[in-house]
């Protein structure tokens, strides 16, 4: 009789460890025009805009800006609104008065720029005051 020898092969995969992959950190933050922005981190794309990286989002305020007090201003890009170099002022006609000024346009006009303006566009103008000579008049019957 013969005795056969059984042998049981096991094959086992081939299991091999290799480094880690390396880790993908997810960064919670925003971005706005193309810049990123930490998660509660304050920023100013421009003189005018406030904006926060609040939950993945970016929330602005934009400053809007009063009438500048004067006629010259001019405009500084390094700030948010309108400047005035040449402090308060008006026109009388063509000419510019500083605030709290008079001016004698010709022999019978003055013009004085209030230190005060109220709104809308003539809240730049100067106050004139014209003085007229007395007249005599004949009535003819």
């Amino acid at each position: 009789m013969m005795n056969f020898l059984l042998i049981s092969v096991f094959i086992l995969p081939l299991v091999y460890c290799v480094d880690p992959l390396p880790s993908i950190s997810v960064v919670s933050g925003c971005s706005k025009d193309g810049k990123l922005y930490k998660e509660g981190e304050s920023f100013k794309p421009t003189p005018c805009e406030h904006c926060f990286c609040n939950a993945g989002r970016v929330s602005c305020a934009i400053l809007d800006c009063a009438m500048p007090s004067c006629v010259d201003a001019v405009r500084d890009p390094t700030k948010c609104c309108s400047v005035c170099p040449n402090g308060r002022n008006c026109y009388a006609g063509n000419t510019i008065i500083q605030a709290g000024k008079s001016v004698k346009i010709d022999d019978h006009t003055t013009c004085h720029c209030p230190t005060r303006f109220g709104f809308g566009m003539t809240a730049q103008r100067a106050v004139c005051a014209i003085r007229v000579d007395s007249v005599t008049v004949k009535s003819v019957n």
